[in-house]
């Protein structure tokens, strides 16, 4: 099932034959913890320690799963629109 997802959406998006892969979560939750896992590997192949940046009106998964995969996090305040607040998140 899962392969015939991943064919459905290259050809939707025109992704040349075998040019694209992916995995299909069963959920938000499983997609966050997922998506954090392979952003931690990729960018960590140094052994350094990533930092997730988010702001407070984050949907609460992604928290989790940076806990659950133990990835510093910092938490930006947000604005009156829920969007980042880039001043804070320069400093």
């Amino acid at each position: 099932m899962e392969q015939a997802v991943l064919a459905f959406f290259a050809e939707l998006f025109n992704i040349e034959d075998k040019d694209y892969w992916g995995y299909v979560a069963s959920s938000g939750t499983e997609a966050n913890i997922y998506g954090t896992f392979i952003v931690r590997e990729t960018l960590t192949e140094d052994g350094s320690q990533s930092i997730a940046y988010y702001s407070e009106d984050t949907h609460y998964p992604v928290q989790k799963s940076l806990q659950i995969l133990n990835v510093e996090q910092c938490q930006i305040s947000s604005n009156q629109l829920g969007q980042i607040q880039v001043d804070e998140l320069i400093n």
